[in-house]
């Protein structure tokens, strides 16, 4: 790994080569051959990727906030994909397409539909808490924060 130090800084550098990879742009370079598992620069990737990891498998263990934050975005998340599959119309939630461009379609617009009707009981809330506030109720912020769309 270290005598490829200065080629993974260059392609590092670069940021990573593919939307839905490494946030940390250390996605092995996308040229031809060097997916190839005898190619050294690959092969230092490989080693940086499990150094990476292994730092971050020993922060989480040690860092209980580290995973509390974690577990509270996959709750949320989780939620979230819960609700998207319970709103999926027709086919209980089954894509019927082979096509992989009308799958994506067909998932961004259930997503888009998600997010309004998130958007939609958000704002119906707002509106409510704002008639409540006025009337002059008032809030505790212990209890708006549990107030979920």
């Amino acid at each position: 790994m270290v005598a490829h130090r200065d080629a993974l800084a260059r392609h590092a550098s670069r940021g990573p080569l593919d939307p839905g990879g490494s946030d940390l742009g250390l996605d092995p370079p996308a040229q031809a051959g060097t997916y190839s598992r005898k190619n050294r620069l690959y092969q230092a990737f490989q080693e940086l990727g499990r150094v990476v990891r292994t730092a971050f498998l020993l922060r989480y263990l040690n860092d209980a906030e580290l995973r509390r934050v974690i577990q509270a975005a996959t709750n949320k998340s989780e939620a979230f994909n819960r609700f998207v599959q319970w709103l999926f119309f027709g086919g209980e939630g089954l894509i019927a397409e082979n096509d992989r461009d009308r799958q994506r379609k067909l998932i961004k617009y259930n997503h888009l539909v998600a997010n309004c009707l998130i958007f939609h009981n958000v704002h119906a809330q707002t509106r409510i808490l704002r008639q409540l506030a006025d009337e002059g109720h008032e809030f505790d912020d212990a209890i708006l924060a549990r107030l979920s769309p």
